[in-house]
């Protein structure tokens, strides 16, 4: 129990092992070569950000959005974000696009549709 606590504490960056130290996954007899420290304090690291870009239809876009609060459920404490492009294939009709503007606005203020 103490040799997990320890190990998940290093693992935490709660204790950091010293450069000559023993390794953390040790038998009861070479725990002794283990040398602990406190870690210090330096910049605060800058989270993660993965992407998986890739053109979804509207049928997608709709699967996409129908899994939302599954995908939230499998991220634990991290927050999703998630950046959308949207452009019409063919010619629009007249005021079409100040009318796909108008609704996207109600959205995001910023989604616009793309030339």
């Amino acid at each position: 129990m103490v040799r997990e606590g320890i190990g998940d504490a290093v693992k935490g960056r709660w204790l950091g092992l010293v450069k000559d130290s023993g390794p953390i996954e040790c038998t009861y007899d070479q725990a002794g070569r283990v040398v602990l420290e406190k870690p210090k304090v330096g910049p605060k690291p800058q989270p993660t950000s993965e992407q998986a870009p890739a053109k979804l239809d509207a049928g997608q876009v709709q699967d996409l959005a129908d899994r939302i609060p599954e995908l939230l459920g499998s991220v634990g404490a991290a927050e999703l974000r998630f950046g959308v492009s949207v452009s019409a294939v063919g010619e629009l009709p007249d005021g079409a696009r100040e009318k796909v503007d108008e609704i996207l606005a109600d959205v995001a203020e910023d989604l616009k549709l793309g030339d």
